[in-house]
């Protein structure tokens, strides 16, 4: 149902009753003596009751006289507005999806749809994209999943079909979303939201952000498999999966030779085997930092200085 505000008066105010202007629809409903105040207070739930308080309903706003009933109108108005933009940022927050810069005017265009007349909204989408997260958005949580590719929202108080589709469909509202390859500039900010929700289910795995190189081969894939895909291989990467090994020798990488560093490429690369190995020898040996140093044959100091270097620790 719509958002509204509900008011409770005395029937002799009906007839001179006039009520500040707000963005909230107000409905009002009229007690005709003590006995109907009770009635009415016992069988529905009010946002603002004019007459004598009652503990029946703590949550309702009290009000004896025309000026506290319109500060009580505006102060809920304000609460409802606040209320609105928490629940649409902690959606945008909890979703790796509608992250970055490229895919904002997506979602200003779904704000507009809001106050259309609609019946059915199409949103245009490659595999791998979440689709559910711009339902979520466009819903302000407010949807029922009806089918794979389907949902219910509440617009307005209005139901209107959402329909996921991978092709744009005459005569129909059509929002497209961009597929990773289109919205690169995003995916830092992508892999820094999975990387937050990652850390916050998993308090004591320590999450690092990938280095310039590593983040440069992410930005530089074309990601067939958008999102999912993406954050499946963040995931691998917090594991300690070697990207780079994951990426090269498909044809879906693309680096503008003139942005290669390949002194910095390969050091990186030298690091991350040398990284992988001494990971390996530590659990060769339960962490036993000596016997593993010895397998590598590399001085004892250096490879204590290197696990601090790659922080290997053991959890």
């Amino acid at each position: 149902m719509r958002s509204m505000i509900r008011v409770l008066l005395p029937s002799m105010m009906e007839s001179e009753l006039s009520l500040p202007i707000t963005s909230e629809k107000i409905q009002l409903k009229y007690y005709q003596d003590s006995d109907d105040y009770m009635q009415k207070m016992l069988e529905d739930f009010w946002d603002i009751v004019y007459g004598p308080r009652l503990d029946k309903q703590p949550e309702a706003i009290f009000v004896d006289n025309l000026s506290s009933l319109s500060l009580a109108i505006k102060f809920l108005e304000t609460k409802k507005a606040l209320e609105k933009c928490r629940r649409i940022n902690d959606i945008m927050n909890l979703s790796v999806e509608l992250q970055g810069i490229k895919i904002l005017p997506v979602l200003k265009q779904l704000q507009r749809l809001k106050s259309d007349n609609l019946e059915k909204v199409i949103i245009i989408a490659e595999k791998g994209i979440k689709t559910e997260a711009y339902v979520d958005f466009l819903s302000e949580g407010k949807y029922v999943q009806t089918s794979t590719s389907s949902y219910e929202a509440i617009l307005n108080g209005r139901k209107v079909a959402v329909v996921e589709s991978a092709k744009y469909l005459e005569g129909e509202t059509n929002i497209e979303i961009p597929p990773l390859r289109k919205r690169k500039e995003d995916i830092p900010y992508m892999i820094d939201r999975t990387l937050s929700l990652l850390h916050s289910k998993h308090k004591n795995m320590p999450v690092h952000f990938p280095d310039e190189q590593t983040l440069r081969i992410f930005v530089s894939y074309n990601w067939p498999g958008n999102t999912e895909e993406l954050i499946e291989a963040v995931y691998s990467y917090v594991a300690g999966g070697n990207v780079i090994d994951r990426f090269m020798g498909t044809n879906t990488l693309t680096v503008e030779l003139e942005q290669i560093d390949l002194k910095s490429c390969v050091k990186t690369m030298v690091n991350k085997i040398e990284k992988q190995f001494m990971f390996d020898a530590l659990q060769k040996t339960s962490w036993n930092r000596k016997k593993a140093s010895a397998i590598l044959k590399m001085n004892y100091k250096t490879f204590c200085y290197k696990m601090k270097k790659y922080g290997l620790n053991r959890h």
